[in-house]
């Protein structure tokens, strides 16, 4: 590869602008250095061989010397931070487990580079994959707020304003849950040596949340269904499946295509750690069927099916301006409150509760203790039915039908109650 001096002119020259493409440029002093430019992004990488593969590791931000240290790494910090990588790799170390070592003190005791160690080198070897996105992206919102910061400055009021913050905002849950993750941080940080002491020893966690009891009434499942038309893909049809399957978001999110078998959704790596099967109704298959394929497995997606859908808090702000603008505005509610609607208007149904928890995948006790352990049905054929109801009173309520009359539909092997005016796929 063509090589080049790196000067501190090279790297404002090479400031990250829309529309341009990404750029490598390696330095001619320290082989294997390589300032890596794009359109958002100016960051230094260092190229080395680990047991006999190519790694490109990236260092940091770069800046130049008239810029503010909190923005990255110099030139001349570079150098010294890649050649203490290259030293590491060729005595077989891997210099990823080595920040402390090799990378400039202001540059790896921020909150913002010590979470991010946090999350390569703890969340994502010990946790489920979706755990460790989940601590990523609460991680990331407190960055947004402390990523500057030395983490030896955070102080227990600057934990305390963040989660006081979701609290006010009446989110409790989620207070809790990045409590509970900086907990965590923490005190991996004191086991690391990157603390001598977590700042949130002995905090409480926020006061426990009540139960949600939200549900959507019929009027406002129609404003929120009609609202969704216009919200365009992925988080329109998005929106219509939460509803129709009272699957919870995230696991929606992850479907993949190739997890969809002739109606049947089956969720390989569920929050119970379970393998989960939804019987999808006509009415979601029909959601599903006009959906873009993309190279890339994911259902729902932003980046062409590569990454799972993101974004939820903005889809749902859109979501409520489309009804504010059609003035069919609702009461506050959530995204999970759908799932929990669905699980409410099954029972409104008539379907039983311990069907509803297995199309749910949902334990809250209905079957528990011995008839737990000797009752391992898993109530397919009721779930389909139970779905095929609640998806055809949906469908009644959002098209101004009345409810056809219920006739048995045999299709995926399992027996579906249908309206008479569903047809077969």
């Amino acid at each position: 590869m063509p090589t080049k001096r790196i000067t501190d002119k090279t790297v404002a020259a090479a400031a990250p602008q829309q529309g341009r493409p990404r750029e490598a440029i390696f330095d001619d002093l320290v082989t294997g250095l390589c300032l890596r430019v794009g359109a958002r992004t100016r960051q230094w990488v260092v190229v080395y061989t680990l047991a006999g593969r190519k790694q490109w590791e990236t260092l940091g931000k770069a800046r130049t010397c008239q810029e503010d240290e909190r923005h990255g790494m110099t030139v001349g910090e570079a150098r010294e931070a890649a050649k203490k990588a290259l030293v590491a790799a060729a005595n077989g170390d891997d210099p990823r487990a080595r920040p402390a070592e090799i990378l400039p003190e202001h540059v790896r005791e921020t909150f913002a580079a010590v979470k991010d160690d946090y999350i390569k080198f703890h969340a994502k070897p010990k946790l489920k994959p979706r755990t460790a996105d989940s601590y990523r992206g609460e991680l990331n919102r407190v960055a947004a707020k402390l990523g500057k910061k030395p983490i030896t400055a955070i102080s227990r009021r600057d934990v305390l304003d963040i989660t006081d913050g979701f609290v006010k905002e009446g989110k409790g849950a989620q207070a809790r849950l990045v409590y509970a993750i900086l907990k965590s941080f923490f005190n991996w940080c004191v086991q690391r040596g990157i603390l001598d002491a977590s700042p949130i020893a002995g905090l409480k966690a926020p006061a426990k949340v009540p139960p949600r009891d939200r549900i959507l009434t019929d009027d406002e499942i129609k404003a929120v269904w009609s609202a969704a038309g216009p919200l365009e893909y992925p988080f329109g049809p998005f929106v219509k499946l939460l509803l129709l399957t009272g699957q919870r978001e995230t696991e929606l999110a992850h479907m993949r295509w190739a997890d969809i078998d002739g109606g049947v959704w089956t969720i390989p790596d569920t929050k119970r750690g379970t393998i989960h099967r939804v019987f999808l109704p006509k009415q979601a298959l029909d959601i599903l069927k006009p959906l873009p394929r993309f190279t890339g497995p994911y259902v729902f997606s932003g980046s062409a099916g590569k990454n799972p859908v993101s974004g939820f808090s903005r889809a749902k702000r859109r979501l409520d301006a489309f009804m504010e603008a059609a003035d069919t505005t609702i009461a506050p509610w959530r995204f999970h409150d759908l799932r929990r609607t669905a699980a409410s208007g099954m029972a409104a149904l008539k379907v039983p509760p311990h069907v509803i928890e297995a199309t749910l995948n949902h334990r809250s006790g209905i079957v528990s203790g011995i008839a737990r352990v000797y009752n391992v049905h898993n109530y397919a054929v009721e779930s389909a039915k139970g779905l095929a109801k609640w998806a055809r009173h949906v469908e009644c309520l959002t098209t101004n039908q009345k409810p056809g009359k219920v006739v048995p539909l045999k299709r995926v092997g399992v027996d579906l109650e249908l309206t008479s005016t569903s047809q077969r796929k």
